[in-house]
């Protein structure tokens, strides 16, 4: 999945391009696991050239509630 984003700020408009990958595994009928990777790519180009490139890793266990019966 690809966002762009247009990061506003009191003097121009950067430019964000995300590229996201993110999986689910379900390990029992209550928990999951996910883990998502994310990576920005973008610059700051108005008075003072940034670099806003970034790479994210983040994972977690979840608990599933079960709340409709069947």
């Amino acid at each position: 999945m690809f966002i762009i984003k247009l990061l506003l700020s009191n003097t121009d408009i950067n430019l964000v391009i995300i590229t996201l990958i993110e999986s689910d595994y379900y390990l029992h009928k209550y928990l999951h696991f996910y883990v998502q990777t994310r990576i920005v790519d973008g610059q700051h180009m108005f008075d003072v050239r940034k670099d806003l490139s970034e790479f994210r890793f983040s994972g977690g266990l979840g608990l599933n509630i079960n709340s409709i019966k069947k």
